[in-house]
């Protein structure tokens, strides 16, 4: 079925800080968000140094939050609604102690707060009620968006911000170290960095970021829900990261970045046939994304859902990440045709599980989302949204 309205930034904001106060009884002095993302196209080359194309969307982590005023209390107390659960987080038991690798939402929390010193930042003590739009586990990167929205809650709290690349790699240490996920910085950047009405062209190398206009009136996006929920801690994420990492030392070259496919035509006789075909996905990709930006730039809809459908073929056979209900979702938005309004559908994120992320017709959208209600859990059309930081009035 359809999603119903969502909260804007600022109603969830007004709703967290109406919860702090009645939850803790006094006044929040700040309230952050940070957005999820879903990723046009350029999915599993971030950790190459590849091209990515995500675009943060209009669905939050927002964070009230007042320091805690007990002199010498070294207690957070965080509460998330969407977990329905409160952890207290005591600075003074992070300090050389990190938690073992594993799941859970505090994990994220505490690492971003162990982490805060390296990044120049010692936050008080502090109260927290966190509200979340962000679908858990369904690739828009609700671990990250939680992550970055808590890294601008400490630049709140401390009165000074760090620039988005320096926030963004801060999160994405406490993701390795806490949660024991070896992901890319995509999902930081894109949460941290992004600029409403665009999506961002990622160089995962030299970490440019380029803004790509997407005109609500020319262009849709929509995201079709699975209702499968993977977990990223398991060893096939780890599995196809290593894959990469041994066709990159095969090739002699310290990164997929630096291969194309007539290299790997060279070496194929050598490399188990696994690890070819993800080393093919990532240099396949990266070549899908230039031609994707460079087709929304100049408003070729249709050329960009084209390279779009690649990027999900490749997906499912070379890097072998999809799921039948990804495929039967993809491949009802493609039956649906350009005729229909839907230029092109692929998988979105990291894969086994969570969202189809098309690119329609603005007029076409309501009929697109009517029709894939068949067969999804929810389908929902998504913008282009700011980047983490404080909410008006938090």
């Amino acid at each position: 079925m359809s999603e119903p309205e969502t909260p804007d930034r600022a109603t969830l904001a007004e709703r967290a800080r109406q919860s702090f106060a009645t939850r803790f009884g006094r006044p929040a002095t700040t309230v952050v968000a940070a957005p999820g993302r879903v990723n046009l196209i350029g999915d599993h080359t971030d950790y190459e140094e590849g091209l990515a194309l995500p675009m943060a969307i209009d669905r939050s982590v927002v964070i009230a939050a007042a320091p805690r005023e007990t002199p010498g209390d070294t207690a957070c107390r965080i509460h998330s609604v969407a977990m329905n659960e409160t952890c207290v987080v005591r600075r003074d038991d992070l300090v050389n102690t990190p938690p073992p690798a594993g799941r859970g939402w505090k994990r994220y929390v505490a690492g971003v707060l162990a982490l805060a010193p390296d990044a120049g930042m010692s936050a008080p003590a502090f109260d927290a009620w966190i509200e979340s739009t962000v679908p858990p586990d369904a690739g828009l990167s609700s671990s990250a968006a939680l992550e970055v929205a808590v890294a601008t809650l400490v630049e709140s709290l401390v009165g000074r911000t760090l620039p988005p690349l320096e926030k963004a790699r801060w999160c994405q240490r406490a993701e390795h170290v806490y949660a024991g996920v070896p992901c890319g910085l995509m999902d930081q950047i894109a949460s941290a960095a992004s600029t409403a009405g665009h999506a961002m062209l990622l160089d995962c190398r030299t970490l440019a970021m380029t803004p790509i206009p997407l005109p609500a009136r020319e262009v849709a996006v929509l995201l079709a829900d699975t209702g499968e929920r993977r977990d990223l801690t398991s060893s096939a994420y780890a599995e196809r990261r290593q894959a990469c990492r041994d066709a990159a030392t095969h090739l002699g070259v310290a990164t997929l970045r630096d291969a194309e496919r007539v290299d790997l035509d060279r070496v194929a006789d050598v490399l188990p046939p696994a690890v070819l075909r993800r080393a093919c996905h990532v240099i396949g990709e990266n070549d899908r994304v230039r031609a994707c930006a460079a087709a929304l730039r100049c408003g070729h809809w249709s050329d960009a859902g084209r390279l779009m459908n690649e990027s999900h073929d490749s997906l499912r056979d070379d890097f072998e990440v999809s799921s039948a209900a990804l495929d039967a979702i993809v491949a009802a938005a493609r039956s649906i045709g350009s005729g229909g309004g839907v230029h092109g559908a692929r998988m979105t994120g990291a894969g086994m599980g969570g969202c189809v992320v098309i690119l329609a017709a603005p007029e076409a959208a309501s009929g697109v989302m009517r029709r894939l209600t068949r067969i999804a859990s929810s389908v929902l059309v998504v913008r282009p949204e700011d980047g983490a930081g404080p909410v008006c009035g938090g």
